[in-house]
C-alpha cells in the first residue's frame, strides 16, 4: 500500500478543488484535507492536496507549472 503525502497547500477550497482537477485530468488521484470546518468557514486557510507517493514528484512538477 502506498503512502499518502502532501504536495501542496492551497489558499482556500475554490484553488484546492481546481488543483485536484488539475491532477484527475493528468490521471493522478487527489484527496483533499480541508481545514474550512465543513465548509462553514470558507475565508479559512490551510486546504491541504495529497496524492499516492508514487505519483507525488510528477503532481508536483504540474502543479508548478
Amino acid at each position: 500500500m502506498a503512502d499518502i503525502v502532501c504536495v501542496k497547500v492551497a489558499a482556500n477550497r475554490l484553488e484546492a478543488e481546481f488543483f485536484r482537477g488539475l491532477l484527475k485530468t493528468a490521471g493522478i488521484e487527489a484527496t483533499l484535507i480541508l481545514d474550512d470546518a465543513g465548509g462553514m468557514y470558507p475565508e479559512l486557510s490551510g486546504a491541504r492536496i495529497l496524492v499516492s507517493e508514487e505519483d507525488a514528484e510528477e503532481a508536483k512538477k504540474l502543479l508548478e507549472s
